[in-house]
């Protein structure tokens, strides 16, 4: 188990949007849409011997919240009804008991995403 040894503060990419914008002036409901697109870009899952160019564009988000002092992000899981948590800093963790856990099975479920793609 790990243990925060000090306050973290997250960009929560998947809830709780209200930790990064104060909403001043932005429709809420296109600011829900956007943090919705990057909990979702977030999400998807890169294998670790694949260079995919959907995938830097979050690296760069996560360098920017943590530029800007955030401990971390948190965000939707695509493998199930959790949250994965992403610390910038290590150094914040301290490691508690330990367990060892076996993975019995990982499954993926595919539905239509409800937008319309049109061809120009």
């Amino acid at each position: 188990m790990l243990q925060a040894t000090r306050d973290l503060r997250f960009v929560d990419c998947g809830n709780t949007r209200s930790v990064v914008l104060d909403n001043s002036g932005m429709d809420s409901r296109y600011e829900q849409y956007v943090w919705d697109l990057i909990g979702e870009a977030l999400s998807r899952p890169v294998a670790p011997t694949t260079i995919d160019v959907e995938y830097v564009p979050t690296q760069m988000l996560a360098e920017a919240f943590r530029i800007r002092g955030f401990d971390g992000i948190l965000y939707k899981s695509h493998l199930g009804k959790g949250v994965n948590v992403v610390v910038f800093d290590l150094s914040a963790l301290a490691i508690g008991g330990l367990e060892l856990w076996t993975a019995d099975d990982v499954s993926y479920v595919l539905k239509p995403h409800g937008d319309e793609i049109t061809k120009d």
